[in-house]
């Protein structure tokens, strides 16, 4: 049975893995929050636990549905030349490649066999750094645990 650390801590590593541009990564990862104006190596990438759904199947074992959230930080570069979103959208990319099968058989994100399904699933929220220069993307990941 995955234990919900293992199935946490497989999830973050598999995030820090995130690469886009020429090869740019994350600055600072953890797994513990801080406000943006703690953090001043950035891009930084935050994941959190949240919620869990437990289901019991009659005559079977229960269903658990974990919910996880990715939060990063990222300077979005001088207010009056760059455009912040094409930054976003670079990360953003390279997080959904991530999750990309990684069981030809199901078809699934599976963390490797660690749960039954992984995906990026509800709304995402973009904080673009229009007006200060410091955005935010909010990415809502749900793991299916059978």
């Amino acid at each position: 049975m995955t234990t919900r650390e293992s199935a946490f801590a497989a999830l973050f590593a598999k995030l820090q893995t995130a690469t886009w541009g020429s090869g740019q990564t994350w600055a600072y990862s953890s797994r513990r929050v801080a406000l943006f104006n703690q953090t001043p190596n950035q891009p930084a990438l935050y994941l959190v636990a949240h919620d869990e759904l437990i289901k019991q199947r009659t005559g079977g074992d229960y269903v658990q549905t974990w919910k996880a959230t990715a939060l990063i930080y990222h300077q979005a570069g001088a207010v009056e030349t760059a455009i912040p979103n094409q930054l976003d959208n670079a990360i953003l990319d390279a997080i959904f490649a991530l999750f990309a099968p990684d069981n030809g058989f199901t078809n699934k994100f599976t963390l490797g066999g660690l749960v039954h399904h992984c995906f990026i699933e509800g709304q995402i929220r973009k904080i673009g750094g229009d007006l200060d220069g410091q955005a935010m993307i909010v990415v809502p990941i749900t793991m299916l645990i059978p």
